[in-house]
C-alpha cells in the first residue's frame, strides 16, 4: 500500500528532482508524453541512457523528426492530429496543451511502469508537477496515454519519413 499516492510539487528544483527520479528508477517502461519541447530537450541525455536498458516511447507534439538519433534507442513518435479528440477543451500550442479555460498549460505526462503517474502543469507563472502512484487514478493515466499513443506515429531515423506504430 502506497502511503501518499498524490502529492503536488512546485518549484524548479523539486519537479526537476522527482522527473529525474521516476525517470533513473523505472523497472519496465517509461511513456514521455511531451506538449512542450523544452522538456524533453532538458532530459534528453537521461531518456537515452535509460534507452539503452528499458523500453522508452517519446510522444511530441512539435518537430519530432529533429530527436531522430539523439534520444538513443527510443521509440520517437509524432502526435497526429494536434486537436483533442473527443470531449476534451483546448488547444495544442508552442507553449503545450492550453484548457478550454486557459487556467490550465499541460506540458507533459510521464508514465513510469504503468504505475506512476506525473503531470507538469503551468497556471500563471509557475510549474506545479501533479505526481500520482498506485491509485485508480494510475489506471486514468494509463488509459491516457494509450489514447495518445494511439493518435501518434512512429518517426523514422530519415527525414520526413514516418509509419504507424499505435492505433
Amino acid at each position: 500500500k502506497v502511503e501518499n499516492p498524490v502529492w503536488t510539487l512546485m518549484g524548479q528544483y523539486s519537479i526537476h528532482h522527482k522527473i529525474s527520479e521516476l525517470l533513473n528508477t523505472a523497472k519496465d517502461n517509461i511513456i514521455f508524453i511531451c506538449f512542450n519541447n523544452r522538456n524533453v530537450i532538458k532530459y534528453a541525455k537521461l531518456l537515452a541512457d535509460r534507452s539503452k536498458v528499458i523500453p522508452v516511447s517519446v510522444v511530441l507534439v512539435q518537430k519530432a523528426e529533429s530527436f531522430a538519433g539523439h534520444l538513443g534507442k527510443a521509440t520517437i513518435m509524432r502526435l497526429v492530429p494536434k486537436d483533442p479528440p473527443g470531449e476534451w477543451e483546448g488547444e495544442m500550442t508552442d507553449q503545450g496543451f492550453v484548457t478550454g479555460d486557459s487556467s490550465y498549460c499541460i506540458e507533459l505526462l510521464l508514465l513510469v511502469d504503468n504505475e506512476s503517474t506525473l503531470v507538469l502543469t503551468k497556471e500563471e507563472d509557475a510549474h506545479r508537477a501533479i505526481v500520482i502512484t498506485g491509485t485508480v487514478m494510475s489506471l486514468l493515466s494509463r488509459e491516457t496515454a494509450k489514447i495518445i499513443l494511439g493518435l501518434s506515429e512512429e518517426v523514422d531515423a530519415s527525414p520526413n519519413n514516418t509509419k504507424k506504430n499505435f492505433g
